[in-house]
């Protein structure tokens, strides 16, 4: 048997370092940090285009972080920065307190997996071949794997739920599969940090929920550091640790504020960050659906007054999808009922079969949408 090259003793030594921090004061825990960074790209004669300047975080263990941002705000500038696949312009970038352009393509591959947004292209391999592919910075020189590692593909294949689809040719399986079967191979690759690039940009509904979920449970329960973006902005408020919001660095409107903007999930909510790095005109975040909502706005040339309402309901849930339903027409909805006046038109709702509007009873929220048409008065 094919006996493989030692560990690199920097590897375990750092690793082993940061453990013996586990539980964190100060700056304990933390996997990679950028202080004062300029991403962009170098362009020879023609010199550096700076994409963002002045970028400062931190990843730590066992956290998921969700980078979010508009299209074109440099995130994947930002990914390939953080993943060594681009070198800083200015500033400082460390990986267990050593800065990441002093390791070696070895000793980084032991250290980092990447999962991109670009469809993989892997031909006739099976599952089973794709995940073995991630054991490549282990083995020898002739890439053999031994029991050890075949033990390492089987659990990645366990872990993300795929053991059963071992002998499938990856090209046969649909695109959520295909991005269970990417995080095999990095976990496969035993790195302690994941960086993800739109894991769930081609998937569906269910799929998006289910590859969030796996990525999450693998930072709680394997101490997985996981950075990754995208644009399922529910999903990243509610298994997010951390979020990273990236603006636009020439929009006039963040000009008083850090382009990338960092933290706990809900103190960025509290802040009103997320507003900060995402509004725009009459789009708002909700914080109680964690999304954004575009205000309704009709042709005033009509003259035509919509009232206001006021909204009572026997539960959570049917308060939330009777406010919805009523700013989806435009209307201004409170709960409050110190809000109230003489203007506001009232609606109790006792369930989704029983709504009172201003006295009387309708069925459905069918008949509360052709009502609504009611609400609207000539002025």
């Amino acid at each position: 048997m094919w006996n493989r090259e030692p560990e690199e003793d920097t590897i375990f030594s750092l690793k082993n370092s940061l453990s013996d921090k586990r539980g964190g004061k100060g700056r304990c825990g933390m996997i990679l940090t950028g202080e004062q960074l300029s991403i962009g790209y170098n362009q020879g004669r023609r010199g550096n285009t700076i994409v963002h300047a002045g970028l400062s975080f931190a990843l730590r263990e066992g956290e998921m972080t969700c980078l979010l941002g508009q299209n074109g705000t440099g995130k994947s500038t930002l990914l390939r920065t953080v993943s060594g696949a681009l070198k800083p312009l200015a500033g400082t970038l460390n990986l267990y307190g050593k800065a990441m352009s002093a390791y070696s393509h070895k000793e980084l591959s032991k250290l980092l997996g990447i999962v991109l947004t670009d469809r993989a292209l892997a031909g006739g391999l099976t599952v089973w071949e794709v995940v073995s592919l991630g054991r490549h910075p282990h083995t020898g020189f002739f890439g053999q794997l031994t029991d050890e590692d075949n033990e390492v593909i089987q659990r990645s294949l366990e872990q993300t739920g795929i053991a059963e689809k071992a002998g499938q040719y990856f090209a046969e399986l649909s695109d959520g599969m295909r991005q269970k079967v990417l995080i095999a191979k990095v976990l496969a690759q035993e790195c302690p940090l994941l960086v993800l690039d739109e894991p769930t940009a081609f998937l569906d509904v269910i799929s998006r929920i289910e590859i969030m979920n796996l990525l999450h449970d693998l930072a709680v329960t394997q101490r997985k550091t996981i950075l990754l973006s995208t644009h399922d902005l529910e999903q990243a408020c509610l298994l997010g640790d951390r979020l990273w919001l990236l603006s636009d660095a020439h929009d006039n409107s963040n000009a008083d504020t850090n382009a990338l903007q960092c933290g706990v999930t809900e103190d960025l909510v509290f802040s009103g960050a997320m507003n900060r790095a995402f509004a725009k005109d009459n789009i708002s975040f909700d914080p109680l659906s964690g999304g954004f909502r575009a205000q309704k706005t009709f042709d005033t040339s009509k003259n035509i007054h919509y009232k206001k309402v006021y909204v009572e309901a026997a539960d959570e849930v049917l308060l939330f999808w009777t406010k919805n339903a009523l700013r989806r027409r435009g209307f201004e909805v409170t709960e409050r009922v110190e809000d109230v006046t003489e203007n506001h038109v009232r609606v109790k709702v006792l369930s989704p079969q029983e709504i009172i509007l201003d006295g009387k009873t309708i069925k459905s929220f069918e008949a509360l949408k052709n009502v609504g048409a009611g609400f609207a008065r000539p002025m």
